[in-house]
């Protein structure tokens, strides 16, 4: 997805936590988007979580998405 090319609005949300992304489309919030280095520590763990679903819960959406670094192989 490249928000830029689809010209999408972005934003970012800040209530009580924290989400990366959150993309608007014509009038309708769309997406909320989590991007993290990786999930393996715990208290990161909870955190990107806590922001993704809040944003979620705010703008009423069903899924939200959390984009993690790849591993070099």
């Amino acid at each position: 997805m490249s928000l830029i090319k689809e010209k999408k609005e972005v934003y970012y949300h800040k209530g009580n936590y924290e989400c990366d992304f959150i993309i608007k489309d014509g009038m309708n919030i769309k997406y909320a988007i989590q991007v993290t280095l990786s999930l393996k520590d715990e208290t990161t763990r909870k955190r990107e979580i806590r922001g993704l679903l809040e944003a979620m819960d705010v703008y009423n959406l069903k899924e939200g998405l959390i984009i993690l670094k790849k591993r070099p192989r």
